[in-house]
């Protein structure tokens, strides 16, 4: 990540993990005093820094120079609004990076030494890798990655949670929320048109035809095209012969296999301590047994009643789907900076979610959602790294909001350049409208970071 000052300076780190870069060799052992550095983005196009900064005098190395300037609030330059305000700290101040550019530059003659060596190249932020390299050879949570997330959030006002996790390990690589107290990837949510996949999934386990036949006054039904063009009229006519040729408890226990109303059970294979809490599920459910047909087609079609769902169980649902229809338990770890070499790692308590044919044409449904249905917005999102995205959309929940005020789902995957599914991916957004423009949007930018990063 690269960071600009107004003067046009470039720096050079290597730990901040906060933001994805660290201090290199003029200062190497700083990072643990970034870690809690505040981010404090541009507001209306001007750069700032955190204050105060204490000058140092004519003794202190260079070392400590840089180590206490970004002790003290280096603004990093970042997309988005300011996080000063948000912060509502009495200790922090901001000025325009041009008048505080000159208050340190005239503070002592060393400054600008280190000044000069920034110029040439000996100090940079941003020029170096971002932890997200390391972080993904540990299989580990990309800090850099969330901040992306968090960042698309909040520029766009938006209160959302989004996770990513690798395929074929179930490792944890991206968990955001822009406010979590409010709403995280823990939190109960409804599912929306998400409950389409699940119908699609159990219908395509039980080896129903992909067609469903006309009737006197009804066209036929492509169960594919009913997850392309998400229709809700093809859904409940999808679940309604699902149950006919099926069963209520057959479904059910369908539903079961993909996540639902597994109340006690453990999730996590392995969770660091310090996310413990935040990654607490609250359960995912779907309450069928009971619904007459008009109801149980509705649940299945909208998922707007009757289902819950978090961002992580939907996450491990596409896991399974991206991995052939095998599940892998999650795993959630943090990075371990300066370890080395790669560490291997494999799926943990393997089994199996759903038919690999089953997979195999969800796979396909959710790319064609976003060539030619309900997420078209993001066709061409990563098309110029050599990546895919896929995923269903979901819009609803809010009965008497405006559209541009429902709630919005994507969730799908992310494939890499020979088209395998690297990464799972889901959002969803409160209020913030279609599920195929904020929540797609939000996916496609942190789903593109990852590939850059991912070389």
């Amino acid at each position: 990540m690269t960071d600009r000052l107004d003067s046009g300076f470039r720096f050079h780190a290597e730990s901040m993990p906060i933001v994805g870069v660290s201090l290199g060799a003029l200062v190497p052992s700083v990072g643990g005093i970034t870690s809690e550095l505040p981010v404090i983005r541009p507001r209306n196009g001007v750069d700032y820094f955190a204050a105060p900064f204490t000058c140092p005098d004519a003794s202190t190395s260079a070392q400590e120079v840089v180590k206490r300037w970004l002790a003290r609030g280096l603004m990093l330059t970042l997309s988005g609004e300011s996080e000063a305000a948000r912060m509502n700290s009495p200790l922090l101040s901001v000025r325009p990076a041009h008048s505080r550019m000159f208050f340190m530059l005239r503070c002592t003659w060393l400054f600008t030494i280190t000044f000069a060596l920034a110029i040439a190249g000996t100090v940079a932020i941003g020029a170096g890798p971002s932890d997200c390299k390391e972080a993904l050879t540990q299989h580990a949570v990309c800090e850099s990655a969330n901040v992306v997330a968090i960042d698309a959030m909040r520029k766009r006002s938006l209160e959302a949670v989004s996770v990513m996790q690798d395929v074929s390990t179930g490792a944890l690589v991206v968990f955001a929320a822009s406010e979590p107290s409010k709403l995280d990837v823990s939190t109960q949510v409804l599912p929306l048109s998400l409950s389409k996949v699940f119908l699609a999934a159990s219908w395509w386990d039980h080896r129903q035809p992909d067609l469903l036949a006309s009737t006197a006054s009804e066209q036929p039904v492509n169960v594919h095209e009913m997850l392309v063009g998400g229709s809700d009229s093809y859904g409940r006519r999808v679940a309604l012969a699902l149950r006919k040729a099926v069963g209520t408890q057959a479904v059910l226990a369908d539903f079961r296999r993909y996540g639902f109303n597994r109340r006690g059970e453990s999730f996590w294979a392995e969770v660091d301590p310090q996310w413990k809490k935040r990654l607490t599920l609250q359960p995912a459910y779907a309450r069928l047994d009971a619904l007459n047909d008009e109801n149980w087609s509705s649940v299945l079609s909208i998922g707007e009643s009757e289902m819950a769902t978090t961002a992580l169980h939907v996450s491990r649902f596409f896991q399974a789907i991206g991995n052939n229809g095998l599940v892998c338990a999650p795993v959630a770890r943090a990075l371990h900076k300066g370890t080395g070499s790669a560490q291997d790692m494999i799926c943990r308590a393997p089994s199996r979610m759903v038919e690999e044919t089953t997979a195999k044409n969800l796979m396909a449904a959710v790319m064609d959602a976003v060539k030619r249905g309900s997420a078209t917005r993001i066709a061409a999102a990563l098309s110029d790294v050599g990546w895919a995205i896929g995923g269903k959309t979901g819009t609803g929940g809010r009965h008497g909001a405006p559209m541009e005020k429902q709630d919005g789902w994507f969730a799908g995957l992310v494939f890499d350049r020979e088209g395998k599914a690297r990464y799972t991916v889901a959002t969803f957004v409160s209020g913030g409208g279609f599920g195929g423009v904020n929540a797609a949007e939000i996916s496609a930018a942190v789903a593109r970071f990852l590939a850059v990063e991912d070389r």
